[in-house]
C-alpha cells in the first residue's frame, strides 16, 4: 500500500513538473490579430528634429490617412511600404507650435480599424 502511494505521489509530482516546464515566455509582447498599430506610438518634433517616422503594421493593407495633422503645424505621408507595413513620414512646418494627431485607416470593411498618432511640435 505504502508503495502505490509513492508510486502515486511520483507520477503527479512527475506530471507538475511536466507542465510548468512546457511553459515558456518567449519575452515577445502578443498582439491580438487584425489590431492596427503605431510604433512609435506618439512622435514630438522640434527645431533640431524637423521629421520623424512611425511604422504602421497589423490591420488590411493598404493604409490610408484619414485625418491628417493640423496644416499650420505639421504634414504627413504614408507610404506603403510592403504589405505588412507602411511608413508614416511625419514633418514639421514652420515656426507654429502645438499639438496635433493624424488617424491612419486600414483597407478592412466598414468601419475598419484605425490607428491615431499624437504629434506635438515644440
Amino acid at each position: 500500500m505504502f508503495l502505490q502511494r509513492l508510486s502515486i505521489g511520483a507520477i503527479i509530482a512527475t506530471c507538475g513538473v511536466l507542465i510548468i516546464s512546457s511553459c515558456s515566455d518567449t519575452g515577445n509582447p502578443v498582439t491580438p490579430p487584425g489590431l492596427l498599430t503605431a510604433s512609435p506610438a506618439s512622435v514630438t518634433l522640434s527645431a533640431a528634429n524637423t521629421t520623424d517616422s512611425v511604422t504602421i503594421t497589423g490591420g488590411t493593407p493598404l493604409y490610408t490617412i484619414t485625418t491628417p495633422p493640423n496644416s499650420a503645424i505639421a504634414t504627413a505621408q504614408l507610404f506603403n511600404d510592403t504589405i505588412a507595413q507602411a511608413i508614416l513620414a511625419i514633418t514639421r512646418v514652420g515656426t507654429a507650435t502645438g499639438p496635433t494627431a493624424v488617424t491612419i485607416k486600414d483597407a478592412s470593411p466598414p468601419p475598419g480599424k484605425q490607428v491615431t498618432v499624437p504629434v506635438t511640435v515644440n
